[in-house]
């Protein structure tokens, strides 16, 4: 079957099938056993082609979620696939010299997963010299690069978004700068919160009560306006409140996170 052939059999234009245009969400193809040269594609989601029994030379997609292509028993030399999640190859009896495909989640091999991977697990993995990266689970196509930061969009989506990071374990996303860099302080905040002690005396902002207990922002402040006094709460809100003094007001009110709140304070040293 041709390459043209093929497309019109799948509902996909040639752009689509020849990866100059992005397939947006996942691509579902499990009953093929064959595709024909050409078919070199770019998914946003993951790529299903579990029935192939065989590919041809320089199929190569680059595949944001994961690629399965467990019904293959070999693989061609230059086999070399970009997948931001797994990469499913169980039934594989034999590997080529030079197989190193680039994978965000675990390759598996014949009923096993492999322990190669490109980097732990918090780390940025970077596919084809820096053109898509992965952190925290995102698979994202790089549009600039600069100190950091990183304008990014899903190749299943225009639609922009950032991440900055301290190019080692710590990222953080949002859909502007701003919130990104928010994010970031917060994650950096919040490894430095878990620690350190918590006593009595410990000043507690909105901040560290969120990263204790977990609750949301929104939910914090929401029971700050009704139960802390008027006549404070501004400076609770800016500056935080004393372990010993907040005790009793959670206490009152069963606010949530108490109990785990109460677990982590260190008792005086006598």
């Amino acid at each position: 079957m041709s390459i043209q052939d093929f497309c019109k059999k799948h509902n996909l234009t040639e752009g689509q099938c020849n990866g100059t245009e992005k397939i947006g969400g996942d691509l579902y193809l499990r009953g093929l056993t064959s595709i024909p040269e050409g078919f070199n594609p770019t998914v946003g989601g993951s790529l299903y082609l579990s029935g192939l029994t065989s590919i041809p030379e320089g199929f190569n997609p680059t595949v944001g979620g994961g690629l399965d292509l467990s019904g293959l028993t070999s693989i061609p030399e230059g086999f070399n696939p970009t997948v931001g999640g797994y990469l499913y190859l169980s039934g594989l009896t034999s590997i080529p010299e030079g197989f190193n495909p680039t994978v965000g989640g675990y390759l598996y091999l014949s009923g096993r997963y492999s322990d190669k991977k490109t980097a732990p697990k918090s780390d940025i993995v970077f596919f084809q010299g820096g053109a898509y990266l992965k952190a925290d689970g995102i698979f994202a196509k790089v549009i600039q690069a600069k100190k950091g930061v990183y304008r990014l969009c899903k190749l299943n989506s225009a639609k922009e978004f950032f991440m900055v990071t301290d190019g080692k374990f710590t990222h953080a996303h949002g859909e502007t700068l701003k919130e990104a860099k928010e994010s970031f302080k917060f994650k950096i905040e919040s490894e430095r919160i878990k620690s350190e002690p918590i006593t009595l005396e410990t000043v507690v902002k909105i901040q560290h009560y969120r990263i204790i207990t977990g609750a949301c922002e929104f939910g914090v402040k929401n029971w700050i306006e009704a139960n802390i006094p008027e006549n404070i709460r501004e400076s609770v809100v800016k500056n935080g409140i004393k372990a010993k003094d907040l005790i009793p007001l959670l206490e009152k009110t069963d606010a949530y996170g108490l109990s785990r709140f109460k677990a982590l304070i260190q008792p005086i040293q006598s």
